[in-house]
């Protein structure tokens, strides 16, 4: 398996207070200007590369090899990464790009300050999108669960006369065996 070569910024030059989010509707104000003007939401944040992927943009084309679900190969369009620094956050309220910042508020409820993204051209504060929630890994019986009947009971009893193994699986290994008589097979 070929592993993909990302480059990383230093851990130094990182973003460390992120204002921008998955979800969050952006446009392009820099970098190249094929890109500049377009817009999207984020689908996903690299932080290993100070990069946000947006839908619809900085589009490039994946040739996939031949694999069982595509035995001919195809070609695939997906979005790469585009640079933080060249993307702002469009306000909801003017519908244009605007830097963000983020700003320490007390509030009041909670009794402590807390972190907002301020938005400059509306001079509005905008709330951190919900987190999603932590789906519970088992929900109920499903149709390939075993009864609960039956989960106390023996139902399979091993057998000294068979083989645990599939017949083509022991051919296999002693082919090997026998090609190799030191047994780096095992």
């Amino acid at each position: 398996m070929v592993k993909v070569r990302v480059p990383k910024v230093k851990p130094k030059d990182r973003i460390k207070g992120w204002a921008l989010f998955p979800g969050d509707e952006v446009e392009v104000v820099g970098g190249h200007p094929k890109l500049r003007g377009q817009s999207g939401k984020i689908l996903t944040i690299v932080r290993d590369m100070n990069a946000v992927v947006i839908d619809g943009v900085n589009m490039a084309k994946k040739h996939v090899r031949p694999n069982p679900v595509q035995p001919r190969g195809t070609i695939i369009t997906k979005p790469m990464p585009v640079n933080y620094s060249d993307v702002q956050l469009i306000d909801p309220v003017f519908k244009q790009p605007t830097p963000v910042q983020l700003i320490r508020v007390y509030d009041q409820a909670k009794k402590r300050s807390v972190t907002q993204r301020f938005l400059e051209v509306s001079q509005t504060t905008l709330p951190f999108p919900q987190r999603r929630p932590v789906v519970a890994l088992y929900e109920g019986e499903s149709q390939l669960d075993t009864p609960k009947a039956l989960v106390g009971q023996a139902t399979w009893t091993p057998d000294i006369m068979q083989s645990p193994f599939p017949p083509m699986f022991w051919n296999q290994l002693e082919r090997s065996r026998r090609n190799n008589r030191e047994g780096e097979a095992f």
